[in-house]
């Protein structure tokens, strides 16, 4: 019916007679959509509502002035927006089933009606037509001419689909596209890549890949160690071992997941020398958090990781600076430059405690309020263990006159209202202020800011909270920094109740002796925390290895001696084999500098696509070289490029 009123005319507009008719039927055909239940039957009738209503607008424009005409406008955008939504709606359900052709034909639908299809739904259908490859490399040809604009999702998709076909060579020419044009680099662009290089036991390959990359912006997880390490222990690469295990301690200093650690037992357990030796003894401990003593198996003492005096004396920097631009009045700097000066005259303090909230606590309920009695207690059992406290209070919560004196309560039950405060209670204020044991913070809403600054400012403060800092240290610390100082100077708490809600009994969470993070001491052995109980993987070294350098930059290529040249008249050579000598030298100066000059032609233009790929697969079977030219440009590569840009088809 849409297709019948729609027309056949040049113009592509209805009848004047049928005009009527379609409205009613674009009427009715909204209220069956709006009201149906059926959403397969919704999706198959936006397209045709879709065409009926630009006819519709079409003919209302050409019949009436441009300004009577808004109404149909209207009706056509939104019955056209809410059939491109549903097209792309069906695109996707078609993806995630893995039907390949139907959405690749639905996706042509949408292109044919001139919508715009965004290149999320493009990364989408590439994923889902991996068995398909001819289909995907149209797709892909579209978008090098230029009529997509791809991003880091059609890359990623790119080097999977190039990864499941086995064309290693051309996954690793989509990353140095992806590098032309700028972008950066992501995991779960490279990760593919860097899984089937170690599964195919290419090592070199895959740590070198693995370093390009990280340059370039890709972050790895622990998984990506755990399969570099097992590919280099299955080939005999036992250089990169060590370094390995350094940048899994620097990076990942955390419990490892069990599956994780269970590769890296099975792989360094089956590590072997070029002559067969066994490469490391690796046994799984039990190491109890209470005891002091270390590793039971090797004896070695584990320690706790903190932050060095220069991270910590630049996330203070940092910490000021922020408060000078969040408070432009200064009372905020005011307040840290305050507590800075008191624990200078009081090095003594090794431990703060964030008073609100200690005494906000178990108090969301109705009656509850600022608990200045469990302040006192948390301030005497911290004490009893051994530490000597100083509390950081806001000065609303510290009336400087004790007649008719009130506090703010910022329970979630009592918010905006007010507390009397007791005689004891204000007894207990001036208790601390004569022993000297509170900090009073002209801060409002801003009092975690001076316990994390006075945390800072000497090695080893602990600091009694359960605020988890979420809002302020992702501005001051990355995640594992932050993670290395909480799990080192941060104390959590919790109040145990039992039927009568005045009586509690305080437990303390103190951090233990040691890190739960990869360790290496002193004697050579690894310790790696698994995040299942106390369960730790312990590895010792049984011969020396060599360890090649640091993972931390490109690795350096092997500098080839020159080849000694023997000169022919030193060596007794007649006159005449000394002029065929020199005559070979000039031959080969000759060849040098006809190549010197010769322009340098693309891959594609000399050699087919089949020959392309035996180049490549040989090329791979020597990773330094392929590469170093190809992911980071060698000299040549560079003069390349300033003359002429890449084209499609052409290799490093």
């Amino acid at each position: 019916a849409a297709s019948r009123v729609g027309g056949s005319s040049g113009t592509g507009r209805p009848a004047d007679a049928l005009m009527p008719v379609a409205r009613a039927l674009l009427l009715h055909m909204w209220l069956f959509a709006a009201t149906c239940g059926s959403f397969s039957l919704r999706t198959r009738l936006a397209p045709a509502t879709a065409r009926l209503s630009r006819f519709v607008c079409v003919a209302t424009e050409a019949a009436q002035p441009a300004s009577q005409s808004l109404e149909g406008k209207v009706a056509a955008h939104r019955f056209t927006t809410e059939a491109i939504r549903l097209n792309r709606g069906r695109v996707l359900r078609f993806c995630h089933a893995s039907r390949g052709a139907e959405a690749a034909s639905a996706v042509a639908e949408l292109e044919e009606a001139g919508d715009a299809v965004p290149t999320f739904l493009y990364n989408s259908l590439l994923l889902a037509c991996m068995d398909q490859p001819a289909l995907v490399r149209g797709m892909v040809d579209r978008m090098w001419s230029g009529k997509l604009r791809p991003d880091d999702g059609t890359y990623a998709a790119l080097v999977r689909a190039h990864v499941h076909w086995g064309e290693i060579g051309r996954a690793v020419r989509v990353l140095h596209r992806m590098q032309t044009a700028g972008m950066e680099m992501r995991r779960r662009t490279v990760q593919p890549l860097v899984k089937k290089l170690c599964a195919d036991g290419q090592a070199r390959a895959a740590v070198r890949v693995w370093q390009r990359t990280e340059q370039l912006g890709a972050v790895f997880t622990s998984a990506d160690f755990a399969d570099l390490l097992d590919a280099c222990c299955r080939v005999g690469e036992l250089g990169y071992i060590l370094p390995i295990l350094a940048r899994l301690r620097d990076d990942c200093d955390e419990r490892l997941p069990e599956g994780v650690l269970a590769l890296l037992e099975t792989a360094l357990a089956s590590a072997r020398t070029t002559a067969g030796e066994v490469a490391f003894a690796v046994s799984r401990v039990q190491i109890d958090p209470a005891s002091e003593k270390g590793c039971s198996h090797c004896g070695t003492v584990l320690h706790q990781l903190r932050l060095d005096e220069e991270q910590r004396a630049s996330v203070a920097e940092r910490l000021l600076q922020r408060a000078d631009l969040i408070d432009k009045s200064g009372t905020l700097t005011q307040s840290l430059e305050g507590i800075k000066d008191l624990l200078q005259r009081n090095p003594s303090y090794d431990c703060v405690i964030d008073g609100p909230n200690v005494a906000y606590d178990d108090q969301n309920f109705v009656g509850g309020r600022f608990n200045y009695y469990q302040v006192e207690d948390m301030r005497q059992q911290v004490q009893m263990a051994g530490l000597r406290p100083i509390l950081v209070m806001p000065s609303k919560y510290m009336p400087s006159r004790f007649i008719q004196a009130r506090i703010p309560n910022h329970t979630r039950r009592q918010k905006h209202s007010m507390s009397e405060l007791t005689v004891e209670e204000l007894l207990i204020i001036e208790h601390w202020r004569q022993l000297g044991v509170v900090y009073e913070a002209e801060v409002s809403g801003k009092d975690d800011w001076v316990w994390m600054y006075a945390s800072l400012l000497c090695e080893g403060r602990m600091v009694v909270t359960n605020d988890e800092m979420r809002d302020h240290w992702l501005h001051l610390l990355d995640i594992r920094l932050f993670r290395r100082w909480k799990e080192s100077q941060h104390i959590r708490f919790a109040f145990e109740r039992q039927s009568d809600p005045s009586a509690w009994q305080i437990k303390l969470h103190v951090p233990g002796s040691f890190a739960h993070a990869t360790q290496s001491a002193s004697n050579g052995n690894w310790h790696i925390a698994s995040d299942e109980g106390n369960s730790w993987l312990c590895i010792a070294p049984l011969v020396p290895l060599h360890e090649e350098p640091p993972l931390r930059g490109i690795l350096p290529r092997p500098t080839l001696a020159p080849l000694a040249v023997p000169n022919p008249n030193s060596m007794g050579v007649p006159v005449a084999a000394s002029s065929l000598w020199k005559a070979r030298e000039r031959r080969a100066a000759k060849s040098e500098a006809s190549a010197a000059v010769m322009p340098q032609l693309p891959i594609s233009a000399v050699l087919s696509e089949d020959q392309i790929e035996k180049v490549e697969a040989s090329l791979l079977e020597r990773p330094p070289s392929f590469f170093d030219n190809l992911m980071s440009g060698g000299k040549k590569q560079r003069e390349y490029d300033e003359r002429k840009p890449v084209v499609d088809g052409q290799l490093g």
